[in-house]
């Protein structure tokens, strides 16, 4: 998906100014540069659940374990990686949906639902999901 990578380059820059200045940083700048480091690692480790349809992803009994990095207990179901750009939640979301259709539809209303798709991807904020809609 190339807004993860887009989403990432950005992080990396953003982390690099703010490291330039890091002894010059106010306690606000040293905040949004931890911010910017801690969601540039979730999407670099963690952005294969992007991609995953598993069930246990979306499941918070899923047992939690330690993430040194980030210093918390976490299991998949909290991996706050739609939280760091709101566009990838709207990607998510209509990735499943696509995911659905090929796992559920017949061919009678085959039709009928790749249309909605087709609607819904063109009416994205998302440009990768209007592109998808030429498809």
């Amino acid at each position: 998906m190339n807004k993860n990578k887009k989403v990432r380059d950005d992080l990396i820059k953003e982390r690099q100014k703010l490291q330039k200045e890091k002894t010059l940083l106010f306690p606000q700048d040293q905040a949004k540069l931890r911010l910017a480091m801690d969601n540039y690692y979730l999407l670099k480790k963690f952005d294969w659940i992007l991609f995953s349809n598993d069930s246990k992803i979306s499941d918070p009994n899923e047992k939690k374990k330690l993430n040194r990095y980030l210093n918390r207990y976490l299991n998949l179901n909290d991996h706050m990686l739609i939280d760091i750009v709101p566009k990838l939640k709207e990607a998510i979301e209509n990735k499943d949906i696509v995911h659905l259709f090929y796992r559920n539809t017949e061919y009678k209303n085959a039709k009928k639902e790749l249309e909605d798709i087709i609607i819904l991807c063109r009416s994205s904020n998302v440009p990768q999901l209007q592109e998808f809609s030429n498809l």
